[in-house]
């Protein structure tokens, strides 16, 4: 009669739990990857909103002293006449 030992190896028990543990720490990265390219997107995004908003802010800023100029020289004119 063959006596049957039975495998006690505890590595042999607990390899399923490393490889669980590897595809939970692989999907963890890939998930933390993904979060990095759209704050990265985001990112970029806002500062091109802010450059046009800094672009529409000189833009506004020329034009309210044009019209202050404008607006100087016709009470100049004015006080001459």
């Amino acid at each position: 009669m063959r006596v049957h030992r039975k495998n006690r190896n505890p590595e042999m028990h607990l390899a399923p739990e490393a490889v669980n543990r590897a595809h939970m720490q692989e999907r963890l990265y890939e998930a933390e990857s993904q979060r990095m390219g759209s704050r990265l997107a985001d990112a970029g995004r806002l500062q091109r909103r802010a450059e046009r908003a800094s672009l529409r802010a000189r833009r506004l800023q020329r034009r309210a002293e044009r019209v202050s100029l404008r607006a100087r020289r016709a009470l100049a004119t004015a006080v001459m006449q």
